[in-house]
């Protein structure tokens, strides 16, 4: 049962979860997301088939629980995007602190996002998720060169994974290679689009002739 009335860092529960979803209101970052604009020369290729958290894409979130049991919280995000909710787990490995979001789409798993935190070690931690990541899926040993923010990987299936190590506190970001899922997603997000844009273009237009 989740507590909204509890506090996290000073907000709700519901406002800690709802601000670290990586599906925002807009969609802004799930297209880029789901079609990087990436030079397929820069993606890695993966040795193995992506199971974030240990979890195969395309699953349904009541196989999901039965394989990690509750989550720690859970959002209904049909808000944002019809037949989808995200789940949340928190784990500790060691010093490090892991939040993992797992987002279904018509009931299906087909995003992930773990971040990691590291306040007790003077260890980057940027670079030990990098290179285990890159160790594991790739099988290589990876040069971490100056400047460098993404790395990126994609699976067999088309899945792809994404860390990142430009923010405080890294993250990896796996995205399921079905097709049909993602442009069933890329159709919603244009179609809502669109909407915004009819819709704000009344508003100016009356605006317009109010002025």
């Amino acid at each position: 049962q989740h507590k909204y009335d509890s506090n996290y860092n000073g907000y709700s529960l519901l406002d800690y979860y709802d601000n670290i979803n990586i599906i925002d209101n807009h969609l802004s970052s799930l297209t880029n997301l789901i079609k990087p604009k990436v030079d397929q020369s820069e993606v890695l290729l993966s040795k193995k088939t992506f199971n974030p958290f240990n979890i195969p894409f395309d699953i349904t979130y009541a196989e999901v629980l039965k394989l990690s049991g509750i989550p720690n919280y859970s959002i209904d995000n049909t808000t944002r995007m019809p037949n989808s909710i995200v789940i949340f787990y928190k784990k500790r490995i060691g010093n490090i602190k892991l939040t993992t979001q797992l987002h279904f789409f018509e009931d299906k798993l087909f995003l992930v996002k773990t971040d990691f935190s590291n306040s007790h070690s003077s260890e980057s931690i940027h670079v030990k998720i990098a290179k285990l990541t890159v160790k594991k899926y790739a099988e290589m040993d990876l040069t971490i060169a100056a400047g460098m923010q993404l790395i990126h990987l994609q699976d067999e299936n088309k899945s792809r994974l994404t860390i990142d190590i430009s923010s405080v506190n890294p993250s990896i970001i796996y995205v399921s290679g079905n097709y049909e899922l993602r442009e069933k997603i890329l159709d919603f997000i244009n179609t809502r689009k669109t909407e915004r844009t009819s819709k704000e273009k009344l508003i100016n237009d009356e605006l317009f002739n109010k002025l």
